[in-house]
């Protein structure tokens, strides 16, 4: 039996989406251009909270992740993961434990995300190319976890962890704009319309 049609929340995309947009903003603007920025947390605490409120919604509203209980936690894992991960490092004491601990932590973060990027597409919430924007952002985070939890011996990964991370942002950027402007194109082509004949 397939999943009933949600309308889309619109309060919760405008926010949740803009959130995301400007979260994976400012890590874009941290890696490319500011590294210094790195030690405060600021784009992964914002994409934290656009991830609780693209996933619980605002006003009343549902997230996008529609009525599933485990699409919610999985996609604050997705965009709030981050920030988990980040804690996680600086919490673990030095040891031969916290490879393994770091390792096994960023496989179940990679693995929630892609359950929570699946459940906001088959949720039917967000309708075209939004619905599906979370995909490619999973399936790259996957990418990522795989050669720092799976020894691959023989194989130099480090250029594809450093092109990979500014891709991730970039595509988390370009969803943040998709699920902003979610329902909205059509008022905003008739805005410009406007706006040109009054020009």
């Amino acid at each position: 039996m397939g999943r009933l049609a949600i309308a889309a929340p619109r309060t919760t995309t405008l926010l949740g989406g803009a959130g995301l947009a400007i979260g994976a903003a400012l890590a874009l603007l941290t890696v490319i251009a500011a590294p210094e920025w790195s030690a405060l947390p600021l784009s992964e605490i914002v994409l934290l909270v656009s991830g609780c409120v693209l996933a619980f919604g605002l006003q009343r509203e549902h997230g996008i992740t529609g009525d599933t209980s485990l699409g919610r936690p999985a996609l604050v894992l997705l965009l709030g993961g981050d920030l988990m991960l980040d804690l996680l490092a600086r919490l673990l004491p030095d040891g031969q434990a916290a490879p393994a601990v770091m390792a096994g932590a960023l496989v179940l973060v990679a693995a929630a995300g892609v359950v929570g990027a699946v459940d906001v597409a088959r949720a039917g919430v967000l309708r075209g190319v939004a619905r599906f924007a979370l995909l490619p952002v999973a399936a790259v985070g996957a990418l990522l976890a795989v050669p720092q939890s799976v020894p691959l011996d023989g194989m130099d990964v480090g250029p594809l962890m450093l092109s990979s991370g500014p891709v991730r942002l970039l595509l988390l950027l370009i969803a943040g704009v998709l699920i902003a402007v979610h329902g909205r194109v059509a008022g905003l082509v008739r805005a410009a319309r406007l706006a040109r004949r009054k020009w």
